[in-house]
């Protein structure tokens, strides 16, 4: 017998072990000869305990700066955001984003902004590390925090000790630029209506547009519906982000909260982002895809793209489940309904943005400069476009 680590070995066959558990008790196991390499050291990737954490390099960064602070706190005292929504009596932490210098936290309640909190960090074992973070919940319902080393979780409390909300896993949004190109964030999902169809027409429609990944924000959906979703997350197009917490609210009241998490969720992730509902479409002329007009805006000051509405009206249910190709094809949305309203020039526009650079509905932006009148009504002549333009002084 040879002796390695606490570890008998038989020297006869290498494959037959044996281990004290204890109590005078040896207990005999083997290896399977034909996956057996005899090693005499650990491989230093595997050398660790259950107690220790492994602390990429990504992630060994101790940072207590945040983003525009001056700017963000001028805007709160000019009371630049939306107003209380919902009776929320704790921050529900949804959702968590690293940054280089910074963690981006959404909350669901949305009756906090201003308030002051404290981030809360934990390692790979949800054990707490010191020296949390104060902060207040602004813009919307986000959290920005600063870095801490080796933090894998996060949790938001209102106050420095209390015990906080379980916390939630920080994802990684550190890369040299965004992954995508034009990503698309999907209104939540909800109710008994099918929407197997729809979903597949959206998903497709985009993609052929140039999408390249979807935020897919589910409420409730039915099994076959759903089965179509995971599938779509099988192949790695889409996400699937299910909307909840601890506080009643109805479906349609997830809207808000909802784009502003798609929206944090989407910055260095996508460099244009547009938000959409399953029965909405944004189409181009002349044979342009969306991605071909985007190429065009080469400004980088261009950070808000409007695109003015046009209503179909929707009369019937789609079907159930997928019979055959004719019947699918016969019930996509657009193909059925043509009872179209006239063209809305100011009501409820539908935007495609830069996500790093503002917020959904824009109030302000980041880095923002002064831009003529002329100017602008020249590129929307380039695009064969009427604005009533009026320079403000």
């Amino acid at each position: 017998m040879a002796n390695y680590d606490g570890i008998e070995v038989s020297e006869r066959d290498p494959t037959e072990v044996y281990l004290d558990i204890g109590g005078g008790n040896i207990q005999m196991g083997r290896l399977q000869k034909e996956n057996f390499t005899f090693i005499k050291e650990e491989d230093p990737r595997f050398v660790m305990t259950s107690s220790k954490c492994r602390i990429d390099s990504w992630n060994n960064i101790h940072s207590d700066r945040l983003p525009y602070p001056e700017l963000h706190n001028y805007w709160m005292e000019n009371n630049i955001s939306r107003n209380d929504y919902l009776y929320h009596t704790t921050p529900s932490p949804f959702s968590a984003f690293a940054h280089p210098e910074h963690i981006t936290v959404t909350l669901t309640a949305e009756n906090m902004l201003g308030k002051r909190v404290y981030c809360r960090y934990y390692n790979c074992n949800r054990q707490e590390l010191p020296d949390a973070f104060q902060s207040v919940v602004f813009p919307e319902s986000t959290v920005y925090c600063g870095r801490r080393a080796g933090a894998k979780y996060i949790s938001i409390s209102e106050d420095k000790v209390a015990v906080p909300e379980t916390p939630i896993p920080i994802k990684n949004r550190i890369s040299n630029g965004p992954q995508h190109y034009f990503t698309v964030c999907l209104a939540p999902l909800y109710g008994d209506e099918p929407k197997f169809i729809q979903i597949v027409d959206f998903i497709e429609y985009h993609k052929l547009q140039g999408a390249t990944f979807f935020h897919i924000y589910l409420r409730n959906a039915s099994n076959y519906d759903r089965m179509l979703l995971d599938d779509y997350v099988r192949t790695g197009e889409i996400e699937v982000i299910t909307l909840n917490d601890h506080y009643w609210r109805a479906d349609y009241m997830w809207h808000m909260m909802q784009i502003n998490d798609c929206h944090m969720r989407s910055v260095n992730f996508a460099k244009w982002t547009t938000f959409l509902d399953l029965d909405e479409r944004i189409e181009m002329k002349k044979d342009w895809r969306i991605v071909d007009f985007l190429d065009t805006v080469t400004n980088p000051n261009v950070i808000n793209l409007q695109f003015k509405v046009q209503w179909v009206l929707k009369d019937d249910l789609s079907p159930a489940k997928y019979e055959n190709d004719e019947q699918f094809i016969e019930n996509l949305v657009f193909r059925k309904f043509h009872n179209t309203s006239r063209v809305q020039p100011l009501l409820q526009p539908k935007s495609i943005v830069r996500p790093d650079r503002c917020l959904h509905r824009v109030k302000q932006v980041y880095d923002t400069i002064r831009v003529s009148c002329d100017q602008m009504q020249k590129m929307y002549n380039h695009h064969g476009l009427t604005h009533p333009c009026v320079d403000q002084k």
